[in-house]
């Protein structure tokens, strides 16, 4: 037996009730700056946080939260080499925070390798993408067997003349760069003692977790597209 929301029997209209609620639970611009400029900070987005923190009136950003600004630089110029594809680039910057940062590092070392196959995949240069699996990648696979399959993945895209689809596509997309450089984001963060793990994401997981769950208790409830903030009508569990 399906059940209403507490106080919404017999209502036809979810969305507006949905939207009443939201806007009685209030959140005050200030503590949504400071969850958004947490992401920026914690993900290495400096000019993001940078005019963060001139569209709220402030003056820097210490006036949001302890920063430590060089660190953060070095953070931002690591990931915007491997969004631009010189993986090369940003392992040099991170051996300069840290030597040692990447070679202790396994699972990190294997994925920047890989993303630099990726690279010379999509610059067409073939023979320099199989010589550096060789020499590069296939010694991570026999130190780390587990490595192979993805490896073997890897590789496959050379078959392809044109973008692959289905799920090889992933490797070659934009995302596939962000996972890359937040995972090494978050091996700087670690070596500086700093915050790894921004609010922002945990809250969109749980409000996803408390949609979830109001489902499968048989609650009327209204889904919230979390790109864009719109409601819209989800029916409840039988």
């Amino acid at each position: 037996m399906k059940r209403e929301y507490e106080g919404w029997a017999g209502s036809t209209d979810h969305i507006s009730q949905w939207e009443s609620r939201l806007q009685s639970s209030y959140a005050s611009r200030e503590t949504i700056d400071r969850i958004v400029m947490d992401y920026f900070v914690v993900e290495g987005y400096q000019d993001a946080a940078e005019k963060l923190v001139s569209e709220s009136g402030r003056t820097s950003l210490s006036e949001f939260q302890t920063v430590d600004k060089e660190a953060l630089a070095k953070r931002k110029a690591a990931r915007m080499a491997i969004q631009n594809g010189q993986v090369q680039e940003a392992i040099d910057l991170a051996k300069k925070v840290e030597p040692t940062i990447i070679s202790l590092n396994v699972l990190l070392r294997f994925h920047l390798l890989q993303q630099k196959l990726i690279e010379h995949i999509r610059a067409g240069n073939t023979a320099d993408a199989i010589k550096f699996a060789q020499e590069e990648l296939a010694p991570c696979g026999e130190e780390c067997p587990e490595f192979l399959e993805e490896l073997q993945r890897t590789l496959t895209l050379l078959v392809f003349e044109n973008e692959p689809d289905g799920t090889l596509s992933e490797l070659m997309s934009f995302a596939q760069k962000q996972r890359t450089a937040s995972e090494l984001n978050s091996a700087l963060l670690a070596f500086n003692q700093e915050k790894k793990d921004p609010m922002l994401p945990f809250l969109i997981k749980l409000i996803i977790w408390t949609e979830e769950k109001l489902k499968e208790h048989g609650h009327r409830t209204c889904k919230i597209d979390i790109r864009t903030g719109a409601l819209s009508e989800r029916s409840s569990a039988p």
